[in-house]
């Protein structure tokens, strides 16, 4: 009789403490994170746009910053105040990409149509009118040219940092060598007696020292001593040219009084008034070296341009930009301050 009365006790025992422990492993299953899994929401902050500087650098990626190479990674040489001076949207297309229809009907959607350098097999020489060459470049009818020079006259800019360039290809050797001499012959023909509407045009061709087409070696044009009769181009002393290609041409317009003179005489930044828009002549300068003045000279082409252009826009304000260069040999982002 004990015997039974121990064994019952003991099965309920069993039994209760089974129990228990299902339930408290089913409490620790919704609690346990190791079982069930933890939900983690994960933000992700762009540090640029907490800090508003993503739209700045932005526009050192869009014109004036034209380049035959992606500078991704350029960020400018002036502190971040610099640039948060230019509070206003530079409306600018390439000549290429302009609908002269809809500017005929919008005239005031762009300020500015810019034009970079032609490859040689790309360049269609109509006639000794290099505007008319240029448009016929880039498959402009008679009447789209005509729009052109009309909403110039009417208060646009033509940015025109142009030129003619080789990349080699044009002329091999049977040894697989550039000819140099053939390009050079070729170009020479297609730019000799130029004038640019009723502006005289000359030309300056640079010829690298590569032969090969493999090879990779830049060569650099310094330009040192550079003058200028406006004020607001003091600061400019020292521009340069990369040549990437075998031959490169550049335009300019020597009968004008230039922006911007290279120790020659040779105005290298041209800026001429057209009816109540303006045409502006320029080599493609790098601007990505912090010991020239590439960025800032495109810089204030910009600010000329719209403190001398007229604008339907009331109420525009112009930026002013001023720095003071502390005194330093080296020329980086650190030498200046607004």
């Amino acid at each position: 009789m004990k015997f039974l009365i121990k064994l019952i006790l003991l099965i309920s025992i069993i039994i209760f403490t089974g129990c228990g422990g299902e339930k408290k492993i089913v409490k620790n299953e919704e609690q346990n994170p190791l079982i069930t899994g933890e939900k983690v929401i994960i933000y992700n902050v762009d540090l640029d746009k907490l800090l508003n500087t993503s739209d700045i650098y932005k526009k050192l990626h869009e014109f004036p910053f034209i380049s035959e190479e992606a500078n991704l990674d350029f960020k400018g040489h002036f502190p971040i105040e610099f640039y948060q001076s230019f509070n206003y949207p530079i409306r600018a297309k390439e000549l290429r990409n302009v609908d002269f229809w809809k500017l005929r009907m919008y005239p005031y959607s762009l300020d500015i149509i810019y034009v970079k350098p032609i490859w040689l097999e790309d360049f269609k020489y109509a006639s000794n009118d290099l505007f008319e060459d240029i448009c016929y470049t880039f498959n402009l009818s008679k009447k789209e040219q005509y729009i052109l020079d009309w909403w110039i006259r009417n208060g646009g800019v033509l940015w025109v940092e142009s030129g003619i360039y080789a990349t080699g290809f044009e002329n091999i050797n049977k040894d697989g060598t550039i000819n140099i001499k053939a390009i050079t012959h070729r170009i020479l023909n297609l730019v000799s007696n130029l004038h640019f509407i009723q502006y005289p045009v000359s030309t300056i061709t640079y010829i690298s020292h590569k032969k090969s087409l493999t090879a990779t070696t830049r060569e650099t044009i310094i330009f040192n001593n550079l003058k200028s009769n406006l004020p607001i181009f003091n600061e400019i002393h020292h521009l340069e040219i990369k040549l990437k290609y075998p031959i490169q041409t550049f335009f300019y317009i020597p009968k004008n009084k230039g922006a911007i003179q290279d120790k020659y005489g040779r105005n290298i930044v041209n800026i001429i008034n057209y009816g109540k828009g303006k045409i502006i002549f320029l080599f493609p300068f790098e601007y990505t070296d912090a010991y020239k003045d590439g960025e800032l000279l495109r810089w204030r082409l910009i600010q000329y341009i719209y403190s001398h252009t007229e604008s339907p826009e009331k109420g525009r304000k112009v930026p002013k930009i001023k720095y003071k260069k502390k005194n330093s040999k080296k020329r980086d982002s650190k030498n200046y301050s607004i």
